[in-house]
């Protein structure tokens, strides 16, 4: 038991330097941090006065405004309207092949099985079985793909 907990003594102090250096930096109070974004970049935008969230492209930025497009409409927000700005990275391309596979697969077994189930009633339907499971799973696989989430990351708040 004192081996046992040596150990994990051991283990959180060799661990917590790692830990602390995974912080993310403050973001800024410089509305100069968006010149660093391109047109057509996604960005999160909050005003001050009701807190509501719009999420679009940008279109463009000058040192009064910010112009988004959402919806095919492009909304434009003064300086002194926006609360914070976040910015939405595509996600990785690696995310999207896992969750494409997991929802492939996750869709395909639960095909499967309901297909298993439902063909002990009915003998020769091994066929169907197969085809609705591959469609179920080519179905799941795509979903996996489509609604893989992107990372947002706080650029800017108001002073």
């Amino acid at each position: 038991m004192k081996l046992t907990a040596f150990c994990l003594c051991w283990l959180l102090i060799l661990t917590a330097p790692g830990v602390m250096a995974q912080r993310t930096n403050a973001p800024s109070q410089s509305w100069d941090v968006l010149r660093k974004l391109q047109a057509g970049n996604k960005v999160e935008v909050e005003r001050k006065t009701d807190k509501k969230q719009f999420e679009g492209k940008m279109v463009s930025f000058s040192e009064t405004e910010l112009v988004i497009e959402r919806k095919g409409n492009t909304l434009s927000f003064s300086r002194d309207e926006v609360r914070r700005i976040w910015y939405r990275s595509p996600p990785s391309r690696l995310k999207r092949i896992m969750n494409t596979i997991s929802g492939g697969a996750a869709g395909f077994l639960l095909a499967l099985l309901l297909g298993a189930a439902a063909a002990t009633e009915c003998g020769d339907c091994a066929a169907a079985v197969f085809g609705a499971a591959a469609g179920v799973g080519a179905a799941a696989a795509a979903l996996g793909y489509y609604t893989t989430d992107s990372r947002r990351a706080l650029i800017y708040i108001a002073p």
